[in-house]
């Protein structure tokens, strides 16, 4: 959710609206792992969750990863701790 949008302007009301938003954020969170070096190649909207249109749990899946990526997302997601490449 962007600062300027109010908790109504973000939550989708529609299966149309929650999947442009899913897209959205999937494409968000692809950035912002990336900028970190963290690629998730099997990261998904679950497709089932379009249909859940006011669910506060709509599924993405982040798959399965291997151990380097692991390291690197304690690292990312632990201040303090660095990862060695």
């Amino acid at each position: 959710m962007e600062d300027t949008e109010t908790a109504a302007e973000w939550w989708p009301t529609t299966p149309l609206q929650a999947k442009w938003k899913a897209e959205g954020v999937l494409t968000d969170l692809k950035a912002a792992l990336g900028s970190h070096g963290i690629v998730l190649p099997s990261v998904q909207i679950e497709r089932v969750g379009y249909c859940n249109v006011g669910d506060p749990h709509q599924p993405i899946e982040l798959g399965r990863v291997n151990l380097r990526t692991a390291v690197k997302l304690v690292a990312v997601l632990t201040p303090g701790v660095e990862t060695q490449d």
